[in-house]
């Protein structure tokens, strides 16, 4: 019986190291749309579900929040179209608007009510992380020619985010602990504490990370050649996974659940963290083991009871 036990246990870690090498089959994947949407991009996604992004309805670009299975559409007033980028627990949503003169201004809608906002002296602002203190990263631009400059905004005050040596750099996300990612002239990268660290997927030739969780995951894209197709990752405990939901798939968002959120050519989605089928095929190998070895003692016992007993002489 315990060659037996054994053998099961070896079969299973087999199966096990096996079902490793693809991602795909470690999440389940739920197309989101709106109603009437033609296009749709999700970005953003907090702790209890709440999904954010915009929508193309045919007509106009519209900013969605799903919530409970509800989806609710929402425009900033006075503005032509907008980009719905990140919701923290609070319920706050960020982003960004334009005018049809192309020019980018910072928006935040709280308690039902918009408030915009510009980085000082900028012609174009975006933003694009919020964390449950409210606290802002994105990029903006100044002059005729801007080059995109990182900026954080905590409270009412801006501070301008540069990685050094770069010529430009972008923020996209940032988590409670107040952790960065964003993207530069030089590569992906994330910021902690004053340092910055390189990100790179192996054998990409460009990675721009998008959004982190409290637990340092971090989400974003990557390309395996100049202007080839995008592919998402997952940076997680030192290690790259590619997740993909078709062709030329981004990463935008991660919560402290695991759940992701991304867009790609097959539209926008939330990938959902499942057992890993190697982990439920150990247990379910392990259960029957148990099963047969309890059958198989109380067979032996029931049989010891039911034998004669000798003849007294």
């Amino acid at each position: 019986m315990k060659r037996f036990l054994c053998g099961l246990l070896a079969l299973g870690l087999y199966v096990g190291g096996a079902g490793q090498a693809n991602a795909q089959s470690n999440y389940a994947f739920t197309r989101i749309a709106p109603p009437g949407s033609r296009g749709t991009d999700v970005r953003g996604i907090n702790d209890v579900g709440q999904i954010v992004g915009n929508y193309y309805d045919g007509r106009a670009g519209h900013g969605f929040l799903l919530s409970g299975g509800i989806y609710t559409p929402f425009d900033v007033p006075g503005a032509s179209g907008l980009t719905a980028t990140a919701v923290n627990n609070s319920g706050q949503i960020t982003g960004y608007s334009w005018t049809f003169g192309l020019l980018n201004h910072g928006f935040l809608l709280s308690g039902g009510s918009y408030t915009t906002f510009d980085v000082p002296s900028a012609i174009t602002t975006q933003a694009h992380g919020i964390n449950d203190a409210g606290q802002i990263v994105g990029l903006y631009g100044v002059g005729r020619f801007p080059l995109p400059q990182g900026f954080l905004l905590s409270g009412s005050q801006y501070t301008t985010i540069n990685m050094p040596g770069a010529l430009s750099t972008e923020l996209y996300g940032i988590n409670n602990a107040g952790e960065i990612v964003g993207t530069s002239y030089l590569g992906g990268f994330s910021l902690n504490g004053g340092i910055f660290t390189a990100l790179h997927v192996p054998g990409s030739s460009s990675t721009f990370p998008r959004g982190i969780n409290d637990a340092g995951q971090i989400v974003g894209g990557y390309e395996t050649a100049v202007g080839g197709p995008d592919h998402g990752f997952l940076y997680s405990d030192g290690r790259y996974t590619t997740i993909d939901f078709g062709f030329g798939t981004i990463l935008y968002g991660i919560n402290n659940a695991g759940q992701i959120v991304g867009t790609s050519e097959a539209g926008g989605f939330l990938a959902t963290p499942t057992p890993e089928p190697d982990t439920l095929l150990l247990l379910s190998i392990g259960a029957l083991g148990v099963i047969g070895w309890t059958r198989l003692r109380h067979s032996r016992t029931d049989s010891t009871l039911r034998a004669p007993s000798a003849a007294i002489p």
